[in-house]
């Protein structure tokens, strides 16, 4: 993805929230993308985007959690 100025002027509010300039772009990059999650291992990452979840058009989560809760869904839907 090309980081046009939409994707600087969010990845700057971000870091005004406390983020990283690194995690600021991808989470800016995520939301120009629309993708539907965005996964990292980076627990302060995903501190900081837990306390800011009402400012960020993405969900940040852990993979290992993101995969067990999509397993759990897969057998709720089974079972149902």
């Amino acid at each position: 993805m090309i980081v046009n100025e939409n994707i600087e002027n969010r990845a700057k509010q971000l870091e005004e929230l406390g983020f990283a300039l690194f995690d600021a772009l991808h989470i800016a990059c995520a939301e120009e993308a629309r993708a539907d999650i965005l996964l990292t291992t980076d627990n302060g990452f995903l501190r900081r985007a837990l306390r800011n979840q009402s400012v960020l058009k993405i969900k940040v989560e852990n993979p290992v959690k993101w995969l067990m809760e999509e397993i759990d869904n897969e057998f709720s839907n089974i079972e149902s």
